[in-house]
């Protein structure tokens, strides 16, 4: 074993360099060869790392967490995870509805359909009324609330073309336009930096920008279209019995809740309309924290970020007009009129 020793040299801040020559290594006659780097602070506190590397191509042992940033594609592997993310949403709450609708002929058969689901969600049991019941699984209760939410969603053109619309787009075309570097400027696309003097800039850093936008600019709309409105989920009026009650009677029942089921899906029934104080007080403060990110976009890129932004201003806008329209939508639905359908 031969060893070099050397002292390191202070660059700057917490950035440290040593010289060395590879070709020292070439004629020890190993293959993995092994740096280590020790510290010592001014209260002659040491620490010391070690690193085994080879310049034959040989493997090393490396620690786990290191082995797999230094080994992982995480560029290809952060791209695949917001696309996924990306193309999953817009599928999952726009695409897969729209698809869905398309197997009733009229109006009237998805009306029909609605009131069924909407009366198959959950009841009270007629002998004992206090006990809270589901036609099917407290799993399969959400799901039918999602559904009921996404085909409303759909069948609601204006705003269900605006939200596939800037979905699709966030994936083709640029988010903003400002300054990037100094006296230059240029569009932030989804997969890089396009400077206006014809120069392309392919960096990570837009993939962590879109997940943050993604999560706090589409995403949130869509999910208040898709709750429902107040009263609506109310319970069904048919006569029913949970499955105690109706045991040896032959009749058709209901699987009852335990009391820790009834209070979880009763508190998520009343606090997830859009109606309710949770569901406003988390989108006012959505808004607010997009205008405090806007405000710093616009610091950091140029005032152009807060006007020529289809991915950060122009989506706000979007939020805003999509609150309005499901306020006036929610406005026009009586509730006697929803008892009715119920």
């Amino acid at each position: 074993t031969t060893l070099f020793r050397s002292i390191v040299t202070h660059l700057n801040g917490p950035l440290y360099s040593i010289p060395w020559d590879p070709s020292r290594y070439e004629s020890t006659g190993e293959s993995i060869h092994s740096i280590t780097v020790t510290a010592v602070n001014n209260a002659k506190q040491q620490r010391s790392i070690h690193q085994s590397f080879s310049f034959d191509g040989t493997v090393c042992n490396r620690h786990t967490m290191g082995s797999f940033i230094l080994l992982s594609r995480l560029p290809l592997v952060l791209q695949s995870a917001y696309y996924l993310l990306h193309c999953g949403s817009i599928a999952l709450f726009l695409l897969l509805p729209w698809w869905y609708i398309k197997r009733f002929t009229s109006n009237e058969e998805i009306n029909r359909w609605k009131i069924r689901e909407t009366s198959l969600l959950y009841t009270y049991c007629n002998a004992c009324q206090h006990r809270l019941a589901l036609s099917d699984s407290l799993l399969w209760a959400f799901f039918r609330m999602y559904r009921l939410g996404c085909i409303e969603l759909v069948l609601r053109r204006d705003l269900f073309n605006a939200l596939l619309i800037s979905g699709v787009y966030l994936l083709v075309g640029p988010w903003f336009i400002g300054e990037f570097i100094v006296g230059e400027y240029g569009a932030f696309f989804l997969w890089g930096f396009w400077l206006f003097d014809g120069r392309f800039l392919i960096t990570l850093e837009t993939y962590f920008y879109s997940f943050f936008i993604f999560l706090r600019f589409w995403l949130p709309q869509v999910l208040y279209c898709i709750l429902p409105v107040s009263n609506v989920c109310v319970p069904s009026t048919d006569v029913k019995q949970c499955e105690h009650c109706a045991k040896g009677s032959g009749q058709p029942s209901w699987q009852i809740l335990s009391r820790i089921e009834s209070i979880v899906f009763a508190t998520i029934i009343s606090m997830s309309t859009r109606s309710s104080i949770l569901v406003r007080g988390t989108l006012l403060c959505v808004f607010v924290f997009n205008l405090r990110f806007i405000a710093s976009m616009m610091h950091n890129y140029g005032l152009a970020v807060g006007f020529i932004s289809p991915g950060f201003s122009w989506l706000l806008a979007l939020q805003m007009w999509t609150v309005w329209q499901s306020y006036r939508f929610d406005a026009k639905v009586a509730p006697a009129e929803i008892a009715k359908k119920s």
